[in-house]
């Protein structure tokens, strides 16, 4: 209905394309406890994205948006075409960020991680069995096998090194948010009071944090 193109057309365009758009009806099917631990969720999300510096921490949401009960948009500044073995960590660790938030703050997880660990153990199993990042397989790819003996390999072996990468970094998600537990309670509470926040409302809580721990 506009009579041109705007740049906010643009930016809701990029953001409804990953986020999907918000719905009404699901805001309305929360509870208070169920609002309050997506909010702790996404908040976990946005601060582990920031702190390690994932990319660009856009925009967080506890706004219902396609299946996603809350979303933390976070885009990179340039197009990759590789990926090093620290970057992968982080993008993992953010994964497991939001699942780490509930741990810490409501003593509980829930099965709103359910698509976090899918991605998260799809990229812990494609580090060890593609990339070569793995401790105990070392730098050796199971695409490298003659298709024919693909089958008869035991998957056995990088399933667990996955895993062990995967409470490795769930352990670290667990001690950052700790360290940045202050942080943490503040971006849940302007959540939960405005529903979505910029990535300016992110880096401006951990910046209270340090200042709460200086003081």
């Amino acid at each position: 209905g506009a009579d041109a193109v705007a740049q906010r057309h643009l930016e809701g365009m990029l953001e409804q394309h990953p986020m999907g758009g918000p719905t009404e009806a699901g805001r309305a099917a929360l509870d208070a406890d169920e609002r309050n631990r997506i909010a702790v969720h996404e908040a976990g999300h946005a601060i582990i994205a920031r702190l390690l510096d994932v990319g660009v921490v856009e925009k967080v949401s506890i706004l219902k948006r396609g299946r996603a009960l809350g979303v933390t948009l976070v885009t990179n500044d340039q197009d990759l075409t590789l990926q090093s073995e620290p970057a992968m960590r982080a993008r993992m660790a953010m994964l497991l960020g939001g699942r780490a938030a509930e741990q810490l703050v409501l003593k509980t997880v829930s099965t709103g991680a359910a698509n976090d660990l899918e991605r998260a153990s799809n990229m812990a199993y494609r580090m060890v069995t593609e990339f070569g990042f793995g401790k105990q397989l070392g730098p050796f790819s199971y695409a490298g096998l003659p298709e024919r003996d693909r089958s008869l390999v035991t998957c056995q072996e990088a399933i667990s090194e996955a895993r062990d990468l995967l409470k490795e970094l769930e352990q670290e998600c667990a001690a950052l948010l700790r360290s940045h537990r202050h942080a943490l309670d503040l971006l849940t509470a302007q959540l939960l009071e405005h529903e979505t926040v910029s990535g300016e409302v992110v880096t401006s809580c951990i910046a209270s944090n340090d200042i709460a721990i200086a003081a």
